[in-house]
């Protein structure tokens, strides 16, 4: 008898993946019968401006066969919302986290390429190059650097021969038959070590240590949220604005989509629409992100403003679903 299954298993593991299996189910209906109950309650604010959740169809309405579209731009809201959320939370500073590390990469890269013969070449802010010849293959003859990368204690090399190699973490110089010349700080003696082979990185500074810094925008949430302590007091407001605009930004999508949904459905109903409502909304909205720039700004230099962060992003929204849903049904 040939054996069909190709695994086998144990009474565990079966409980296991059956326990798995059940939770993902009940969390698949779940997702589902809100999402059904969400289409229910934007068709009913739409339509009737009612707080309902029940499925009908609104076969009954004085605003035309354009308004099978209010729903759908309704749930189109919803969604940009929840993309919002997708994107700020993890697309957005994982790019960005991608970009800078590609950044410092091109910028190590271009001092490969910056190094001329009878130039004093500043590859970096902290180290300046000058070399009398290079060959074909990246020799180097007559090396000079200035290295000024330790503030306290900059030294001067000399080389001979050399070679210039790029890797991944940035262009090094291999240096053959040199010294190296440095004062020390304490005794003001000059100090020289000669050497037969060194290896000197190029490199950026921040590359060198595996950049250690990381910027507000790159930041995951939990490091947003909890900012480290060495941080200065300006930085930190900085990084705690940062997580509450990742967290309110998406909402603001709905809030302003409420607020047009007001413009559109408010007052009685015009057959060929009118211009003034729109624009009232365009301008309004206009305000409204003004506002949250301010709001940022302040907050950023005293923390306990945070909460009008969400004050100006949420208000708006719930004060146009009060208006939808006290007005009923659209004038005709």
């Amino acid at each position: 008898m040939i054996p069909l299954g190709d695994f086998t298993t144990n009474r565990r593991q079966l409980a296991k993946l059956s326990s798995l299996a059940v939770v993902v189910g009940v969390m698949g209906g779940l997702v589902a019968f809100l999402l059904l109950r969400l289409i229910g309650l934007i068709t009913h604010l739409a339509y009737d401006g009612t707080w309902q959740t029940s499925l009908v169809a609104p076969s009954i309405t004085r605003l035309g066969w354009w308004s099978v579209l209010i729903p759908v731009i309704g749930g189109v809201a919803v969604g940009a919302a929840l993309l919002g959320y997708a994107l700020t939370l993890g697309v957005v500073p994982a790019c960005l986290g991608a970009f800078r590390d590609y950044q410092y990469e091109i910028r190590n890269q271009i001092a490969a390429f910056l190094l001329e013969p009878g130039v004093f070449t500043p590859v970096t802010g902290q180290i300046t190059v000058y070399v009398q010849a290079r060959g074909p293959d990246d020799s180097l003859r007559g090396i000079l650097i200035e290295d000024g990368r330790d503030p306290n204690a900059p030294a001067t090399i000399l080389a001979r021969t050399g070679r210039l190699i790029v890797n991944r973490d940035g262009p090094v110089v291999e240096l053959e038959n040199g010294s190296r010349e440095q004062i020390d700080p304490k005794t003001g003696q000059l100090d020289v070590l000669s050497f037969k082979s060194n290896i000197l990185s190029l490199a950026q500074p921040a590359k060198l240590g595996g950049r250690d810094y990381v910027d507000a925008s790159e930041a995951s949430l939990p490091a947003l949220l909890h900012p480290s302590p060495e941080l200065r007091p300006d930085e930190r407001g900085k990084w705690l604005v940062e997580a509450q605009r990742r967290l309110t930004a998406p909402l603001s999508t709905l809030s302003y989509t409420l607020v047009g949904l007001v413009a559109v459905l408010g007052g009685a109903f015009r057959r060929y629409g009118g211009i003034l409502r729109p624009a009232a909304a365009v301008a309004v909205v206009t305000v409204l992100v003004a506002l949250g720039l301010g709001v940022s700004n302040l907050a950023a230099r005293d923390v306990r403003l945070l909460p009008l962060i969400w004050a100006v992003t949420l208000l708006p929204g719930l004060w146009a679903a009060y208006l939808l849903a006290r007005q009923g049904a659209p004038r005709a």
